[in-house]
């Protein structure tokens, strides 16, 4: 099964994490080991990243970071990173950047270009 296939396989595994039982835990830690390696690899392209949060989400992230904290504790501190930096590129997006001259340069208030 290719790279792609399984990532396919590991997010439908994780659309159904609602119905899986506790006897599939080998199957659970797989798909939390998944998304966790998933939110890890796009953290550092805001592209990337808005992909993973649009096909897989933060809650699924959460759940992974929750199995992982009971089954994976080494794979649980880098969710739980990818997952602060998901939401500081959510902070930013909403963050009130572009106002006419308002604790920037780029304004041109009081700045004279005939000098």
């Amino acid at each position: 099964m290719s790279g792609t296939e399984q990532a396919k396989t590991a997010l439908a595994a994780l659309a159904d994490d609602e119905t899986a039982t506790d006897g599939d835990s080998e199957q659970q830690s797989e798909v939390a080991q998944r998304v966790i390696d998933r939110a890890v690899a796009s953290r550092d392209d805001i592209e990337a990243a808005a992909i993973f949060l649009e096909e897989v989400g933060l809650s699924r992230l959460d759940r992974a970071v929750e199995h992982a904290e009971r089954e994976l504790r080494h794979r649980a501190a880098a969710g739980r990173e990818a997952r602060a930096a998901f939401e500081r590129y959510r902070e930013a997006a909403a963050a009130d950047h572009f106002h006419h001259a308002r604790d920037t340069s780029l304004g041109g208030a009081g700045v004279r270009h005939d000098e």
